[in-house]
């Protein structure tokens, strides 16, 4: 990977995450930490970040403006949304006649439910709160999983959310998740999301994990779970050799 894709996935995951540890980076992108820190520096002196002890942050007041939180819905959602668009157009074609989906609470996500507002003949059930005016405006029957919201997530989670994920049973489960690193690992933030999302998966047939070109080659540090546990994964683009001999390996269906 060349020194300018570097800077743009770490420069990406500071604005999703708020913060970056050099032990990790240096890990995902198999430097040396003295290559990181040079790479914490240039953004340092580029942007809003700052360093800390182990790593770098955004900057306080720098997140986002109108006062709100770091890692927020409203800051996600932004985040690369042609590359989210293109997923969600390709996974709606998944979506066969009367199909029940379920969807997690993730901005990819919510791409897919906005391609699918004008399907009559399908339902969704979902954690996302910020879905809300989407599912509003959508011809599709709508579920929501109740739940506690964690605020600037846009999840409903806790466990009402997963004590109601139980009554159901859908023909798709499409989610995003943080990360996936080279050997498969699927990593995500919040445990009671990632509970909420496990139990999603495990009541649906067909599996599909989103994920855009900047979530690959990268750790985390929330593991829930591999990508062998999918049917699909659909990116925006060629994910390289790795990724595409994994899917081959995984019986994984490839789509981008």
């Amino acid at each position: 990977m060349s020194v300018s894709g570097r800077l743009t996935k770490i420069r990406n995951q500071l604005l999703q995450e708020g913060r970056v540890s050099v032990s990790a980076l240096s890990k995902a992108y198999e430097v040396s930490p003295e290559t990181i820190r040079r790479d914490l520096a240039v953004l340092c002196r580029e942007g809003p970040a700052e360093r800390i002890y182990g790593g770098a942050r955004l900057k306080n007041g720098e997140i986002l403006k109108s006062g709100e939180k770091n890692n927020s819905f409203a800051l996600r959602r932004n985040l690369h949304r042609e590359e989210k668009q293109k997923i969600a157009f390709l996974a709606a074609t998944l979506v066969s006649s009367g199909a029940s989906i379920s969807c997690d609470g993730s901005t990819t996500a919510l791409e897919l439910i906005r391609s699918l507002e004008n399907r009559e003949d399908i339902t969704v059930l979902t954690n996302a709160a910020s879905a809300l005016p989407e599912l509003v405006h959508g011809r599709f029957r709508t579920i929501q999983t109740g739940g506690m919201l964690k605020n600037g997530s846009g999840y409903l989670t806790g466990e009402d959310a997963l004590e109601n994920v139980q009554n159901y049973y859908c023909d798709f489960f499409f989610a995003s998740c943080r990360c996936i690193d080279r050997d498969g690992c699927i990593y995500d933030d919040l445990e009671s999301e990632t509970s909420v999302k496990a139990g999603l998966r495990e009541r649906s047939s067909v599996k599909v994990l989103l994920a855009d070109h900047t979530k690959l080659m990268m750790t985390g540090e929330r593991r829930w779970g591999r990508l062998e546990d999918f049917d699909v994964l659909v990116t925006d683009r060629d994910p390289g050799e790795v990724y595409v001999r994994m899917c081959e390996e995984s019986k994984v269906r490839l789509l981008y």
